[in-house]
Order: structure tokens, then sequence, then C-alpha cells
């Protein structure tokens, strides 16, 4: 408006200067130039130019719902009054570590465009917060008791180092470096005092630590309860420093103890009050001893079953089992009573399924004459046959990826050790049972290495297993399963099992090969263990995986670092699956003619019932004495020295058996056992793999078993290892294993970031208030405050032009009186 004023005035002044000609022309020429200077003065606008502000600061603390923080972010935008395109988020740590939200007015605007008229700047912050740390008791806080935490970050990606730090406030107690990741870290320490604990955790983050810390309480370990009159375990475990109450006999006060060891055999009334204890949580350790009569209570929840002794006696095999079936079998001293005893599958194994066995004493041997005559044989029925009902179907799946070719340091490659466990599993079964394999690889690619063939048919299945080899390629497992359902699907058979051997981890979905595994089983009655060669790079996450993949499948998820206990641990699973039916493996040579007949010479053998099986384990000792008596002789004194002993080896590895020696120490005789498919079996004695030590959950409790007697001359070396009292310490708290697992708890409290920084939760609370992604700077690289300002040029200009209209009004009237002068002249 004003330049448009300025413009019509000096229109006006140039009319006038044409329309009056008294003046001269100079006069007339500086009243022109006059006009112009107001014209240009007037046509410039005005101008801003920045200038350093104090910014105007209002804080808005984060958290609560969005409606609530908008509210208080609006509140601080008006205290420090800026302009919407003026205003920058600026995160803050507060004095109580709550990350606050300063605004500040007056800040340039950034490259990024805000959508709610703001921008948020935030310090590169944590990829984790205080609270996402988990430090969890994962076993029961005793006094001079092994005792694991279990700490993990939720959500974090990678690993960081940390160290922990667990004291009493007396002295360190335990101090460890260890590396942190969202898979649970193992900590393990054992308290020296009762009370009062604290856990420290301090996690390095680049320049940044997270503390982290927590308390607990230590308690006084419960006292354990040993009714054995042996005293041997009561004496390991005091060495152990556990507090034991030995007893000969059971007290009245039994159930006041939460652990026991029992080495003698009780009445059927106390085995069913204590088999109730431990299905409401009492754990138990038996010994051999005290396994009872078939059919005792307490038979139903041992994770081993003792199998009828055998009523022949030979040297070699007869001794060391003829000795360990009389492991706790007191009552059945006499040869005809096991056989009456038998269980129906037991009798179908040593007759022929077309005669029912005689009910009478076993003096008179059998007819073996009739075995093979088909005269007056039944026609074919349409039902299963007995056959059926006692026969095993098994199928291996091998993994045939590259690290499957892998060296050993005694030359030889996992592939060889996978073959020689397909070749030992045809060898355990027996007439009816039928074997297959498969092997895979890559994507829906599993390939049948072995059609399903008569476990009998020994050149064909050698054949095809000697073709058997790795290649170049992945782990992909679902198609494997799929193939060997499909082939277990047509079997007719009592039991049908699944054994997968593999050196690495799935890549399939464990989802797909859970729901294929619960088809198996819900469908076809097929069931499913995994056997994994493991290494120090084995993924925690991998382990929890084939473990749900084989509880689905009702099986056993075994590993082992050692590749060459792959044989003996899948000769292990054919065990338990031959004992479903009341079978045992057939041994070497041995050529039944029907399942479950491992032995068929025990029908020549039936004849000698009379002599009880312990004498042939009696008689080399008793010999001994008149054969000292000549010392010239040194042949009758090294006879002694041969008598046999029944190898154990471990079947798989676990921490219950550290420290493992390089070969386990032998045992005069062990009970001839089978194990049930949800037992755990960690040691195995003899050459047909009979469950040494082997653990079970029953309800709320567990319940660990060592088939042999440690007392006596039978368990002298085993007892006389150095690890023995560390050994059963260990076994004893597995049996508490299913009570601590229900105790696991978060002691994790407070938790601080130094120095303080921002962390996701931050980070999401900025983006919601801004609706914008934050800019992720440090605070020193926030540029400084500026301001604007108008520059009024007009009014700044206004004094020179009073100057110049002066000058000009001056020199105007001179040159006037001028010139009329001289027109007057």
């Amino acid at each position: 408006m004003l330049i448009l004023v300025t413009l019509a005035a000096l229109l006006l002044a140039t009319l006038g200067l044409c329309a009056v000609r008294t003046a001269p022309v100079v006069a007339r020429w500086l009243a022109l130039l006059a006009a112009v200077a107001f014209a240009v003065v007037g046509s410039l606008a005005d101008r801003t130019e920045g200038r350093e502000v104090a910014p105007r600061l209002g804080s808005a603390k984060l958290g609560g719902t969005s409606a609530a923080e908008r509210t208080r972010m609006l509140a601080a935008a008006a205290r420090s009054g800026p302009r919407a395109d003026e205003l920058t988020l600026v995160w803050e740590p507060s004095e109580r570590q709550v990350p606050d939200v300063v605004l500040l007015a007056d800040q340039p605007r950034s490259a990024v465009t805000p959508s709610l008229g703001a921008r948020a700047v935030a310090p590169a912050g944590l990829p984790f917060a205080p609270g996402d740390v988990r430090i969890r008791a994962a076993t029961r806080l005793l006094v001079g008791r092994p005792a694991m935490f279990e700490v993990e970050v939720v959500g974090l990606t990678g690993t960081l180092a940390a160290e922990v730090l667990v004291t009493d406030g007396v002295d360190a107690g335990y101090r460890d470096s260890i590396q942190v990741s969202a898979q649970a870290t193992a900590v393990a320490f054992t308290p020296a005092r009762a009370g009062s604990w604290t856990v420290s955790l301090q996690i390095v983050c680049g320049e940044h630590r997270v503390n982290a810390s927590g308390a607990f309480v230590v308690e006084e370990p419960s006292e354990v309860l040993v009714v054995d009159s042996g005293g041997v375990v009561a004496a390991a475990l005091r060495a152990q420093g556990e507090r034991v109450r030995e007893s000969a006999g059971w007290p009245m006060d039994w159930r006041e103890h939460d652990r026991i060891v029992l080495g003698r055999v009780l009445p059927r009334d106390q085995q069913a009050a204590l088999a109730r204890a431990v299905d409401d949580g009492t754990g138990l350790f038996v010994l051999a001893a005290a396994f009872g009569d078939d059919g005792s209570p307490l038979r139903e929840i041992l994770p081993v079953q003792p199998l009828p002794k055998q009523p022949r006696s030979g040297d070699g095999e007869g001794i060391g089992a003829g000795a360990g079936s009389e492991a706790g079998q007191e009552s059945d001293g006499a040869p005809p009573q096991p056989d009456a005893a038998k269980p129906p599958a037991e009798q179908v194994q040593e007759d022929p399924p077309e005669a029912p066995p005689p009910t009478k004493e076993p003096t008179p041997p059998r007819q073996p004459e009739a075995v093979g005559d088909t005269q007056g044989a039944k026609p074919v029925s349409k039902d299963p046959i007995e056959v059926d009902r006692h026969s095993v179907a098994m199928v291996l799946i091998v993994d045939r990826s590259g690290s499957m070719g892998d060296t050993l340091n005694n030359g030889l490659t996992k592939m060889s050790y996978a073959k020689t466990s397909a070749l030992r599993t045809a060898l355990a079964l027996d007439v009816g049972d039928r074997v297959g394999v498969v092997s895979f690889g890559n994507r829906k690619e599993a390939r049948v290495e072995l059609p399903m063939t008569d476990a009998l048919d020994d050149a064909t299945i050698q054949d095809h297993i000697e073709k058997l080899t790795f290649h170049n390629e992945y782990t992909f497992l679902l198609s494997a399963v799929q193939r060997a359902h499909e082939m277990l699907r047509a079997e007719r058979m009592a039991v049908k099992h699944v054994v997968v051997i593999t050196d690495g981890e799935f890549r399939d979905q464990s989802q797909a090969l859970r729901r294929e595994a619960f088809l198996m089983r819900s469908k076809g009655k097929i069931t499913l263990s995994i056997i994994s060669m493991i290494d120090s790079l084995t993924q925690p996450g991998f382990k929890v995986r084939a473990q749900q993949l084989a509880d689905e499948g009702r099986g056993l998820f075994l590993t082992t670092s050692n590749p060459s206990k792959v044989p003996v641990i899948v000769s292990s699973e054919v065990s338990r699956a031959l004992s479903r039916v009341g079978r045992k493996p057939r041994g070497p040579g041995d050529r039944g003619d029907g399942p479950g007949q491992d032995q068929p010479t025990d029908p020549p053998e039936e004849p000698k019932p009379d002599k009880p099986d312990p004498d042939p384990v009696e008689d080399p000792p008793k010999p001994d004495e008149p054969e000292d008596d000549p010392e010239d002789d040194p042949e009758p004194a090294a006879a002694p020295e041969d008598a046999p002993s029944l190898t154990v080896r471990a079947v798989t590895d676990s921490p219950l058996l550290v420290p493992e020696p390089d070969e386990w120490p032998s045992l005069g005789s062990a009970v001839r056992s089978v194990a049930p498919l949800e037992a755990r079996v960690l040691l195995v004695a003899g050459d047909e793999g009979w469950p040494l030590l082997a653990f079970a959950n029953r309800g709320l409790g567990r319940v660990g078993a060592f088939a042999a007697e440690l007392d006596g001359e039978d368990g002298r070396e085993f007892r006389s290892a150095q690890a023995f009292p560390a050994w059963i310490a260990q076994w004893l708290a597995a049996t508490t294993a299913a009570d601590e697992a229900g105790e696991a708890r978060d002691v994790h409290e407070v938790g601080e970031v130094l120095p303080p920084t921002t962390v996701p939760a931050d980070i999401r609370w900025l983006t919601a208030v801004s609706g914008q992604p934050v800019v992720q700077i440090s605070p020193e690289d926030v540029a400084s405050p500026a301001g604007k300002r108008v520059v009024e040029q007009v009014a700044e200009w206004a004094p020179w032009l009073v100057v110049a209209l002066l000058m000009l009004a001056i020199g105007e009237r001179v040159a006037s009186s001028f010139a009329l002068r001289r027109g007057r002249s």
C-alpha cells in the first residue's frame, strides 16, 4: 500500500512541475529528484536477519497412554512458546533415569519434514533396556549344593560381553566373564553359606555399561534319607557335603524327607505309599537290591524294568546275567518260580505260536521236533498272526550331508559309524522284524537307501547299507520323516519306531516336523527318537527344537560329542523298542524261529533248571582256596583273576556323568533289564546294553535307578573310582530336577545404564509423539540455538530522508531567488 501511495504522489509531483513553469529548470529538476527519492525509499520492503537467541525450554515425561503423552507434549510446547516449524524434541535423562523430552524453541528446521510440526532428536541408544535382562534361578538355592542361574537378554541380536558377580557381602563368592544373548546362558556356582545373597550383572555395550542386579536367599539343604545297610552310598554323599540320615530300616517319619535313597526291599504297602509320595514330588533313587518282585508297586515307577531270570546257566554271559538277575530278587530263589511268573510276552518268545506253552515245571523238555511239522495246522486266519503282535519295524533316517564325511582322529568318518549303527540294528532284530533306511540332505530329496526288508536278510541289508555315502548337501529332514512315515504306515507290527542319526541342525521349520511327528504317533502309532552328534558350535536353539520333536514323537533326544558312541546309542534304542513287546536284542549268531527267540539254544539247556543261576558266579571263588596252597603252580592262581565282568558304557553326554572317565569301571553283575521309552538312560552294562543308570519323571517327582549292587566284590571297581562320590551326589540331585524346574524365578530387580542413553522404548515413545522417525545423533551435534528478527528499512532511512529534503528545499529556494533577480534585472 505504501508503494502505491508513493507512486501516486510521484505522478502528481511530475504533473505539477510540468504545469507550473514559473520556476527555473534547475529548481524543477531538484524537486523531481526529491520525489523520486521518496518513491525509491517507499518501495523498499522490510528484511529479516538471523540472530543468536536463548532457547526456551519445556519438558514432558514420557509414558502412559498415547493421549496422555501428547497432552503433556502440547503443554510443554505452550510453555516454551515456539512456532511450530521451529520446534525440536530432544531426549534427555532425568535424575531417576526416566527419559524426558526437552522442547527447544527457536530451533532451525532440519532436512526432515516433521509431520506434526516438530522433529525428534535422540542420542544413539542401546539395543535393549535394563528391564529386558532376565536373571533366573533355575535350581533350588541350597548351601553346598550346585546352583545355576540362567541369564538372557530379551530381543538381543548377537552376543555381548558381560561380567557376573554372586556374593553374600562377606566374600566374592563367584565372579566370571560370560557372553549374553537372547538364548539363556548358564551360570553355575555353589553357595558357601545360608542367608541373603546378591547377583550383579554388568553388560558391556560400546561405551555404555548396563548394570542389572537382584537378590535371593540361600537355604540349608534338606536331609537325605538313605535306607541301605551297605553304607556305601551314605558315605559317598557325606563326602560331598550332604546332610545324610542313614537308617537300616524304614523309619516312621520318612515323609519329612524330600529325597530318599532306597537300598532294601520294602513291603508292598510301604512301596505303594512311597510311589504316591513320588507322584507328589518326592525324589527317589533306587539301588538294585530294592527293585522288589515282579508286580510290586515300586516296579511300576522304576525307570528300568527287570527281566525274568534266565533258567539256563552258561559261561560268559550267564555269569553276568545270572548274578545280575539276582540283585533285588532274592524272593525268586527256586528256578521253577520265574518260569511260572513269566508274562505272556516272554512265553511267546520260548514256544511256537501254534501251540500254547505248558504251565508245568520246565523239567520236561519241549519237543522241538514239532516246530517244523505242518500236519494238523489250521488255515491261516485273516487276523494278525502272533508274530505281528511281537514284531518290530524300524526305520533309520541317516544324515548324508557333507559334514558326515569329516575324518575323525581315528581315521574313520561319522558316516562309517552311522552305517555300523544300521547294520547292528538289523543284527539285533529277529524273525518277523523288518528294517529300512532313509537318507536326507537337500530339501525334498529324501532317498530310500533300504526298503522295508526282513531283518534276517543279511546279504540284502549289507549290500544296501554299504552303498550309503555322504554328499555335499544340506540337512533338510522333513521329507525323510515323511518317507519313513509312508514306509511304516503299511507295516502291521506291534512296534514301529524311527531313529534319526545326524550331526547337523535341521533346516526345516520345526512346526512342520512336529506336526509330522504328531501324525505318525496319533494315526500310525509310530514313535520317533533323535540321535545327534554335537560339538561346541551346536546352537542351544537346535537342542530345544530337537527335544520338542522327540517329545512329539514320544521318543528320546540323545546327544553325544563322540561319534564312536553312536552305534551303542542306536543299540540301546533297539533294545528299548524290543522291550515294548517283552523281547531283547538278538545275540550274535542267533537265529530264532519266532519273534523274541533271541537265544535258540535255550531248549537244549532247559533240562538244567535244578542248578540255580548264582552257582556259576560263586563257583570260581570257591576253588580259589585249595588252588592257592601249592605256591609253585601259577595256573590255578590265575584262574580266579579271570572272573567275568560286565563292561559299562555311556550312551549319551550328560552333566550327570561328569567327570566322565576314559573307561567306565566294570561290574561283576547287573540286573538284566529294559527301559521304558519315557526313561532317559545314561549308562548301560554288558554286551546286550542292559540299562544301568536311568531316570524318569513320575508325576511331580523323579525316580533314578542303578541296576547293580555297589556293595561286595561285584561293585568294588566302581566304588573305588575317585569320582564315585561326585557321581552319586549328582545322580541323587537329579531326582529333584522336576521339582526344581517349577521353582525357576526371575531374581532381577533393578537396572541402570551408565552413561545414560536411550533404549528401544524411548525411541518408540519419541516416534509416537513426533509422528516421524527419530534422528539419532549426539546432543552436541544439535545446531546451536538461533532466531529471526525483522529489519524495517523505511524507519531506518527516515532521518536521512528528512535531511535530504531540507537540502533539496534550500537548494530550490536559492535557485529560484537567483532566477527571479536575474529576471527582474
